[in-house]
């Protein structure tokens, strides 16, 4: 046998091996994510997301699903044709019709009402409250960079009577990551980059595949080995394939100086972000307003780059503080976050809970009654 055909067959055998290796990873890995999918775990039911260039992910026009929060019942997620979050069974038949005032949000799953019904999140509260309607385009693992994206879209489209932006320190921090939170898979963000004009939004770095993926057919189909061997072939190796390469690419294309650094500089990104957001605001002739909203106990300062934007700033977290018993951990899980009817009660969600988005909007429409009166 000849050298060169030696070497032909040690390669074959080599490539095999890691090929079946490789299939073998992928399949353990697949097997823990089959297991997380069949426990009564925190996560969502229904297709409502779709991968989108712009955004990374975006709802999907006219979907429901739920959150799932075991033991409590399921949360409707329900979408309008317009992709913007309503109460369930809810419509409305054209989205310019909207009755006025017209209240725009932009936010993260603090604004969008993770765990709690749309019709109790504090956007819809406000327009009723208001006498008028609203558009909530807060969406769950947004960031600032997905903020500034849909008020270039969303503002000028709609020309809303008030813009409610919210400012939470971790939306900064995701602005600035090439990737999402997620329950699982890769879901890829888009993020500020620092450039010779001051700061650019960068497209995300791949499209993410789990939303294409039919997990949910298997979220309370029987557990066997069949349909493991169903999970693995449909959504187990596609996926942590596609994830894997992309993965490679990104790394190599960071590396080479094709994707650039994401912006590190806080106060920039603060000063630009709001302030295009409140430029676009202006122009469309909205009155904006900063929401601040936090998690915990801790202080949570206003930037000097709010501040200066000149807006009205709607301290929402502390007027949540202030109404405490003690400033404690222990009393705000208590009237602010969500619980189980267990014995002894337990917390299922750390998001803000309905009477905490009811403080919230009763703050946002003081602050309102209150310009309009100076």
């Amino acid at each position: 046998m000849s050298r060169l055909k030696s070497l032909c067959i040690l390669s074959a055998v080599n490539i095999s091996f890691l090929i079946v290796l490789y299939g073998a990873y992928c399949t353990y890995r697949s097997l823990i994510l089959y297991n997380h999918i069949k426990s009564p775990a925190r996560g969502l039911i229904g297709q409502v997301y779709r991968a989108d260039p712009a955004l990374g992910f975006a709802p999907i026009p006219g979907s429901q699903g739920a959150h799932v929060l075991p033991p409590r019942p399921d949360i409707p997620i329900q979408y309008d044709k317009a992709g913007f979050r309503v109460p369930h069974d809810y419509a409305i038949p054209d989205a310019h019709k909207r009755p006025r005032p017209l209240v725009l949000a932009l936010g993260c799953s603090y604004t969008y009402g993770d765990a709690c019904k749309a019709e109790d999140a504090f956007v819809w509260r406000v327009a009723q409250l208001l006498n008028g309607s609203s558009i909530n385009a807060g969406g769950c693992g947004y960031a600032l960079s997905h903020m500034v994206l849909l008020a270039r879209d969303l503002i000028p489209r709609y020309r809303p009577d008030y813009v409610l932006i919210q400012y939470s320190p971790w939306l900064i921090q995701r602005g600035r990551s090439c990737f999402a939170p997620s329950f699982f898979g890769r879901v890829t963000n888009p993020f500020f980059t620092a450039t010779v004009s001051g700061m650019a939004v960068h497209p995300p770095v791949f499209m993410p595949v789990v939303f294409n993926l039919p997990v949910d057919r298997y979220k309370k189909s029987p557990k066997t080995f069949s349909d493991f061997a169903s999970f693995l072939v449909r959504v187990g190796l596609p996926l942590h394939a596609y994830e894997d390469f992309m993965m490679l690419a990104y790394h190599v294309n960071k590396r080479i100086g094709r994707i650039p650094m994401p912006a590190r500089d806080t106060s920039a990104i603060i000063k630009n972000a709001y302030g295009e957001i409140l430029q676009i605001a202006h122009d469309a002739g909205a009155q904006a307003l900063i929401v601040v909203l936090g998690d915990g106990i801790a202080p949570l300062p206003i930037p000097e780059e709010i501040k200066a934007l000149g807006i009205p700033v709607v301290d929402a977290y502390a007027e949540l503080m202030s109404r405490l018993t003690e400033p404690t951990t222990e009393y705000y899980g208590r009237a602010y976050v969500h619980w189980n009817d267990s014995d002894p009660p337990e917390v299922i969600d750390a998001h803000p809970n309905p009477p905490a988005h009811q403080i919230i909007a009763d703050s946002i429409v003081a602050a309102i009654q209150s310009r309009q009166k100076k």
